[in-house]
């Protein structure tokens, strides 16, 4: 990300394995977001254009995206 800009990542957190929710997908319909983020007790993996980083990894964010 250019330090300069200011942009917006949404990001979803889920306390389980669950990741039914609805809301996130309605946001980026709703205002076409680039990049969208869920965090969760799951495994890394991308859900159709969301990519899903366990918890833990929350700190790797940057790194894992190269954001």
């Amino acid at each position: 990300m250019d330090k300069n800009k200011t942009s917006l990542l949404p990001v979803e957190v889920k306390a389980g394995i669950r990741l039914g929710g609805k809301s996130l997908g309605i946001y980026i319909d709703r205002f076409t977001a680039g990049l969208a983020l869920r965090f969760s007790m799951n495994n890394l993996k991308r859900d159709g254009t969301i990519p899903n980083l366990p918890i833990f990894l929350a700190d790797w964010t940057e790194r894992l995206l190269k954001i």
